[in-house]
């Protein structure tokens, strides 16, 4: 596998995550996430709809 690096071009460019399973783990790979430079949580989903909208609300998701 060949990595590409980052020029100025796409510096700026964000990565954008989705979790799928919003269990007690989420929230420590969330709090991880949020410490990386250049990345932002914009979806969650679960099987139970009112469990990935409280996650997605805690942690700043566009999209539940």
């Amino acid at each position: 596998m060949r990595l590409k690096v980052l020029g100025p071009k796409n510096a700026a460019r964000r990565i954008r995550v989705g979790f799928l399973g919003t269990g007690y783990i989420g929230d420590w790979h969330a709090k991880a996430l949020s410490t990386v430079k250049g990345t932002s949580l914009v979806a969650v989903c679960d099987k139970a709809l009112a469990r990935a909208r409280d996650f997605g609300s805690r942690h700043g998701a566009a999209h539940s």
